[in-house]
């Protein structure tokens, strides 16, 4: 009996697999500190909004009550607390009434809903909080529609999320007479499109965009083109979710690309577990504990070999580790990021519209929930990729990154800049993350991570090319990487491209589905040596510049501690110098993910001799 609750609740791992859900798990203590705040910050009966989760940064959240509900009811059976069943379905009512004042509707809590259903039906067909909103629940799944899988030749997170959504709506044994609802007319369609994304749509994206790297084939799957690596780690769990509820209904083909997600996961991943250090949504709680639950259900299958299995386990626990150190939990639920702890004042101009604690916490701790049955622990002294000398080139285009870790350094260099969001330095081209190792290999960043700078016209930290009054953008052509660690790359510098909108399918409503896409601004320069080499104090960048130009470069420093000067900027972190003099600005404040008040220290510099212009950043210890 407890068996199949765990397979219904938890997930249940792969029917293929060799996991089973372990005594001593690592992460049921850790999903019991996320799930208990809930009940206590959740408005109470006979209020306002009651039912409703809230905290008192983003307050509540598009889908957060939904998600987070159906979260406490899993934990809830699991753990057999009715406190967190009853707060569940208190939060699901609350957003099942709210759904129809929504603009649009959500993947997210369709899924949450419909998986919820199923869970009441099963577990506690009776419960007079669940037979009372029944019908309710009932009439809105019934009418729920598709909203991306029909576009079949594009791929966003959202495609993921939906397969899994209709994977849900199809147990819960429900029709509908509406001829344009999964329930209903399109049930059949929605099957198909649902089964095909996970057994051959998705497997032939890997086999397209697979790179071959230290530890065999490895596959990016996030957002095209520039793919932040928060989505890769979403894309990661939801596509082991969808394993796990396929079962042996799974193609060999899906499996085996899981491993290869799996492997780009590993070798993406800072010592320290940091894995979403650029791009839109930055450093956001869900991408750690995805990546752990792909990594522990990528472990589970026979297609990863035994040596894979020890470094993935690893690389789960160092995920959930870092949500426990850098993030924590408060008494509002998990910190989504860490500046919401440090610095809840100012967080939300850090984080990209919509973050919040309900949607994201939960869907942290819905992660785990499923991973709860195959999370094994590593054993001792498993280490990832990160732990050891390394060099790899990852994806293709404008999602390639190039990590290394040499000697107490590590650190991440991607070659283009952002063509989709080119006003988002976190998707920038350059050196992205670097991080020195401490004493008692201990981590810290050396670069402070990339501010939110949404909105407005094109932002790059550079080298930009500035001559002739132009705004010339750094993108790569030809990137290699060797064993030395040196980053070598032709790029040319380009002009601002134009974001549009385009459809790339209609749903059955007739719907657009639409997509964002670029126009690539024209080519100022090309074929332009560039380099980012290791050096005994941290990392060198050297770009050939020609006589008279003005090149313009920006470094992020704590405003606290920035100290500037002709040839050199420093704080407390970091110290770079330069081999030309630069007249130098500091603009801010700025904020990340991770921190306040940061400021911009720009550096230009104007009319250079030809030859390189070199500029290292060094670590403060």
């Amino acid at each position: 009996m407890v068996v199949a609750l765990l397979l219904l609740t938890g997930g249940g791992g792969s029917i293929s697999g060799r996991g089973s859900g372990p005594p001593g798990s690592p992460v049921a203590a850790f999903i019991d500190q996320l799930a208990a705040p809930w009940p206590t910050v959740q408005r109470p009966q006979g209020g306002h909004n009651q039912g409703q989760y809230h905290e008192p940064v983003s307050g509540g959240t598009r889908y957060g009550d939904s998600l987070e509900g159906y979260t406490e009811i899993v934990t809830g059976l699991r753990t057999h607390r009715p406190s967190l069943i009853r707060s569940g379905l208190l939060a699901l009512r609350f957003a099942v009434g709210r759904a129809p004042l929504r603009a649009r509707p959500s993947v997210f809590e369709n899924l949450s809903v419909a998986a919820a259903y199923n869970l009441g039906r099963t577990h506690f067909p009776n419960d007079p909080l669940f037979v009372s909103q029944r019908g309710r629940w009932e009439a809105f799944l019934r009418q729920v529609k598709l909203i991306k899988l029909p576009a079949t030749t594009y791929f966003g997170n959202h495609w993921l999320v939906e397969a899994v959504e209709v994977q849900e709506l199809l147990r819960t044994g429900l029709r509908s007479s509406e001829k344009l609802a999964v329930l209903g007319g399109q049930r059949a369609y929605a099957a198909q499109l649902s089964t095909d994304l996970i057994n051959k749509r998705i497997p032939a994206m890997a086999r397209a965009g697979s790179v071959s790297s230290p530890i065999g084939p490895a596959f990016v799957l996030s957002d095209p083109p520039d793919n932040p690596l928060v989505y890769q780690g979403l894309s990661f769990g939801f596509y082991a979710r969808a394993i796990q509820m396929l079962g042996d209904r799974a193609s060999p083909a899906a499996r085996q690309t899981l491993v290869k997600i799996a492997r780009a996961s590993l070798l993406l991943t800072a010592p320290d577990g940091d894995l979403a250090y650029f791009g839109r949504n930055q450093e956001e709680c869900w991408g750690l504990a995805a990546t752990a639950l792909g990594a522990w259900e990528a472990a589970s299958l026979h297609e990863a070999r035994p040596e894979l299995d020890e470094q993935l386990r690893a690389l789960a626990e160092r995920a959930v580790r870092r949500l426990r150190t850098a993030y924590r939990v408060g008494p509002y639920g998990l910190y989504y990021t860490p500046i919401v702890r440090k610095d809840p004042r100012h967080a939300l101009r850090a984080l990209d519209p919509g973050a919040g604690g309900p949607s994201f916490a939960g869907m942290v701790q819905l992660m785990l929930e499923w991973a709860y049955p195959v999370a094994i622990p590593a054993p001792r002294g498993a280490t990832i990729p990160a732990d050891h000398p390394l060099h790899a080139k990852l994806s293709h285009g404008e999602s390639r990154v190039v990590v290394v870790r040499r000697g107490r350094f590590w650190y991440a260099v991607r070659p283009s800049t952002s063509g989709k969001h080119p006003d988002d330095i976190r998707a920038d081209f350059g050196l992205v993350a670097f991080k020195v190792r401490e004493a008692r290999d201990r981590w810290h960043d050396v670069l402070h991570l990339r501010p939110f700078t949404r909105g407005g016209p094109p932002n790059s930290a550079g080298p930009l090319l500035r001559t002739g009054g132009l705004l010339g953008l750094p993108f790569a052509s030809a990137v290699s990487v060797g064993p030395s660690g040196t980053v070598a790359m032709s790029i040319a510098w380009r002009g601002h491209p134009t974001p549009v909108k385009y459809a790339v399918a209609r749903n059955p409503a007739g719907h657009r589905i639409k997509a964002l896409g670029y126009r690539p601004g024209p080519v100022y320069r090309s074929g332009v040596p560039l380099t980012y080499s290791p050096t005994p104090c941290g990392v060198r960048l050297s770009v050939i510049a020609r006589a008279g130009d003005t090149i313009e470069y920006s470094v992020f420093l704590s405003g606290s501690h920035a100290r500037t000067g002709r040839f050199a900027v420093a704080d407390h972190l970091s110290h770079t110098t330069f081999n030309r003099p630069a007249r130098v600005s500091l603009e801010g404040p700025y904020y990340s993910a991770v921190e306040s008040g940061l400021v911009r220290a720009r550096l230009t510099f104007a009319n250079l001799p030809a030859g390189p212009l070199v500029i290292t950043t060094c670590a403060r210890i």
